[in-house]
């Protein structure tokens, strides 16, 4: 979703959310944290209004360094992060759009219309966090899966106007490069399978269904963990054929269905022949030459 307003402000606000500088009540810090909070709750409104029943908090941040960012003992080096002490989270802390969900729940449950908010959570899978270290042992897997384990109990509440019902596992890089880590026999592939399986126990055991949305599921590893409901990818792919029906049976989980693109390229490029045809479409946006909306698909299924 787009972000109105100033994003730097935005940002801090998330960054002290469950701090002392809110808690204090007043100064700057009280200030980002407000304009924060009221950006994510009326976001979360319009997407309950636009008819999503279980709604994923929006998403204005960026999925790896969110996560990324309350994980202490890290250091950003130019080839990427490196442990600099033992990795911790703060204990109890939530996601801070989480945070700012529960603590509006009347006021989203009121401007939205609902009895109760039916809340998704999207966590950023230990693979593809480890995409962004300079050094990737097979244990570091579940050392972030450890870490993300906590952050996600800690997310998930069941309270008067709202709950969480759904808590996602996104890995968009999982499967997409030939990964030497993940190749059958290799520590790795078993230390992920752990790690997967520590992050949705987390989730079932508080009562809570399981997700893990991916971009490619030509590895089906996915399948082999006990503690995941639900697998999702995008709209084309092939765990949505016919073939799947076995694996389905066999390890009773169930497919997340898509039922529309939501790359603005893709739908471009079902109106373009070639690359240039894309680049003149969107110059003509940018032009106001051309309604974006006519390229979007029918909202008929």
């Amino acid at each position: 979703m787009p972000l109105k307003g100033q994003r730097y402000e935005f940002l801090e606000g998330a960054k002290r959310t469950q701090t002392l500088a809110q808690y204090t009540g007043y100064g700057e810090g009280l200030s980002y944290v407000k304009s924060f909070e009221d950006r994510v709750v009326s976001g979360l409104v319009d997407k309950i209004r636009a008819g999503i029943d279980v709604s994923t908090y929006p998403q204005y941040r960026d999925m790896n360094e969110m996560f990324l960012s309350m994980i202490k003992g890290l250091t950003k080096t130019p080839r990427g992060y490196l442990a600099s002490r033992k990795l911790n989270v703060d204990p109890g802390k939530m996601i801070p759009e989480v945070y700012a969900v529960r603590s509006h729940l009347s006021e989203v449950s009121e401007a939205s219309g609902v009895g109760d908010v039916r809340l998704k959570i999207c966590v950023t899978g230990p693979y593809t966090l480890s995409r962004f270290f300079a050094v990737r042992p097979p244990e570091l897997f579940t050392e972030l899966a450890g870490l993300l384990s906590e952050v996600t109990s800690s997310s998930i509440f069941k309270v008067k106007r709202g709950e969480t019902v759904l808590v996602s596992l996104d890995e968009p890089a999982f499967g997409l490069v030939d990964d030497p880590i993940l190749d059958p026999g290799h520590p790795g592939r078993e230390s992920l399978r752990k790690a997967w399986e520590e992050v949705t126990y987390a989730a079932k055991s508080r009562g809570v269904e399981t997700m893990i949305h991916l971009h490619s599921t030509t590895d089906r590893l996915m399948w082999e963990v006990e503690n995941l409901d639900i697998i999702s990818s995008h709209v084309s792919d092939p765990v949505y054929g016919a073939a799947t029906n076995r694996l389905l049976a066999e390890t009773g989980k169930r497919l997340s269905v898509s039922v529309a693109t939501t790359s603005y390229e893709e739908l471009l490029a079902k109106d373009a022949e070639t690359p240039e045809d894309i680049s003149h479409l969107w110059e003509k946006i940018r032009r106001g030459e051309t309604d974006p909306s006519t390229h979007l698909d029918s909202t008929r299924v």
